[in-house]
């Protein structure tokens, strides 16, 4: 993978992070009270930091080691953290989500264009 599509799966990760920033500006989670979702109690914030933190490590092992399986596991970890999106998108007004879910459709398409056979 090219530096120029790593920086733009990072754009695209980047505008997840902004949207759902504004999105917790503009919603109220303790309302939704999804089932399943823990919208209500907040837990989906810890499921989201955790799939954060997983990406952040396996962009960083990548990083500094460009190998298949640290390629593979930067890509697993890009759509884990997407997933993690998904799960508790539901918990915002749906008038809030189209920007969201635009941003995951993106990053998603560059996730799968990183070609790990190059490194």
């Amino acid at each position: 993978m090219n530096r120029q599509n790593n920086e733009g799966v990072k754009k695209s990760i980047f505008k997840c992070g902004l949207a759902i920033a504004a999105m917790l500006l503009l919603a109220n989670c303790s309302k939704a009270g999804l089932p399943g979702i823990g919208c209500a109690d907040g837990s989906w914030v810890n499921e989201w930091t955790k799939a954060q933190e997983a990406l952040s490590t396996a962009s960083q092992a990548y990083g500094n080691e460009r190998t298949l399986e640290n390629c593979t596991n930067y890509k697993n970890a890009i759509n884990d953290y997407l997933d993690s999106y998904e799960d508790f998108k539901n918990c915002f007004p749906a008038s809030t989500r189209s920007s969201l879910d635009e941003s995951i459709k993106e990053s998603r398409k560059e996730a799968a264009e990183i070609n790990c056979s190059e490194v």
